[in-house]
């Protein structure tokens, strides 16, 4: 049952507060994204996030004594569990065979004649500071003890797999191949349909298995453009896109309002990237002009925000890819590649506003 729905109130708290205390239905209370709340577990989520470089989600749990909040299921993401209050009584399965582990999907509710299947690996009792980490398909239950239970669980890699990678990068890339090799929008071979499938596998006409032939032949040779033309680092700069867009922490020097932070920036000014991941060079759609890519400066609890780009000129771009390809260490503003010393103190300027950039030592 959903008593809050993004952030709008719809029952009374004294109604919600009244099903956790007392204990009629055993009611969990589950506050999603509690890091828009806390800046200590936005951080948290941030380091991780950039140590992962997958984005990071969090919940936290308050369950009532002797009470189960959710009936066994598996998840689709990795998860630790952090107990931050009273304890908590765990019980973890194996999968019961190697097709179902790993899910790209969370499992509906287990009952208990479905965990005979599944083979008992971890009985455990969390306390306070302790942590589990559950991999990504691992079947849990937790009951409460004799006292209320506060944790959190910080979660990763949800559409993070190979799968999504493949699937998400490839046909933009494809899409970008075709537009120069004519072949790739060449029409199928008229009355494909007839003759290849799964039903027509074996046939034995001659003319389909003629047919069939010539249809396999111009299947490889796409498939050799298309191999051919593939670049890996750009499939990963389409992928990367995603980590931007949804990633949810801070970086510990990530100023709350870029935008109002001051500095007197001269050429003797040393500089350097935020974050080693607080943004990222990459290609435009058209994969022709270079795209600066950054979640940072975004509000917290700003849920839907955009991903924030800015394009540039490939000069800018690898001027900028200068002060990133030093991290951990700073630069000059001096020594950025571009013509004149203007630009490079607006550059460095643009890219300290952003909060991408900071200073970390200013001289005369």
């Amino acid at each position: 049952q959903t008593l809050f729905d993004e952030g709008l109130e719809v029952r009374p708290r004294q109604g919600i507060w009244s099903l956790f205390a007392d204990g009629m239905e055993g009611c969990t209370l589950r506050l999603l994204r509690p890091q828009d709340y806390s800046e200590p577990l936005r951080l948290l989520c941030g380091e991780l996030e950039e140590f992962w470089t997958s984005p990071f989600g969090a919940n936290a749990y308050l369950t009532p004594p002797n009470a189960q909040g959710f009936a066994p299921h598996y998840d689709d993401v990795d998860v630790f569990i952090c107990q931050v209050s009273g304890r908590k009584h765990w019980e973890v399965y194996s999968s019961s065979n190697e097709d179902d582990a790993l899910p790209r999907f969370s499992s509906p509710d287990f009952s208990s004649e479905d965990l005979k299947g599944h083979k008992k690996i971890l009985d455990v009792e969390l306390c306070e500071g302790d942590m589990l980490y559950l991999p990504r398909g691992t079947i849990h239950k937790a009951n409460c003890t004799d006292s209320p239970s506060l944790h959190i669980t910080l979660s990763t890699s949800q559409r993070w797999t190979w799968t999504d990678f493949l699937a998400e990068s490839m046909i933009p890339i494809l899409s970008s191949i075709s537009h120069s090799h004519l072949f790739l929008r060449s029409s199928l071979p008229v009355g494909s349909l007839a003759y290849m499938g799964i039903a027509q596998s074996t046939t034995r006409s001659r003319s389909m298995i003629r047919d069939r032939t010539r249809f396999q032949k111009e299947f490889r040779k796409a498939m050799r453009v298309f191999t051919d033309n593939f670049t890996l680092d750009q499939a990963v700069d389409l992928f990367s896109r995603r980590f931007y867009a949804e990633r949810c922490g801070a970086l510990a020097n990530e100023p709350q309002a870029p935008s109002l932070q001051l500095h007197t920036v001269s050429l003797f000014t040393r500089i350097r990237q935020s974050a080693r991941h607080a943004a990222r060079l990459v290609l435009d759609d058209d994969g022709e002009l270079p795209l600066l890519i950054s979640h940072v400066g975004r509000a917290s609890r700003e849920l839907s925000a955009p991903l924030l780009q800015q394009t540039c000129t490939p000069v800018e771009a690898e001027a900028i890819n200068y002060i990133f390809s030093a991290f951990p260490s700073a630069v000059r503003v001096a020594s950025i590649p571009l013509e004149t010393p203007q630009d490079r103190l607006d550059l460095a300027d643009a890219l300290i506003e952003l909060g991408i950039v900071v200073v970390v030592q200013s001289e005369e």
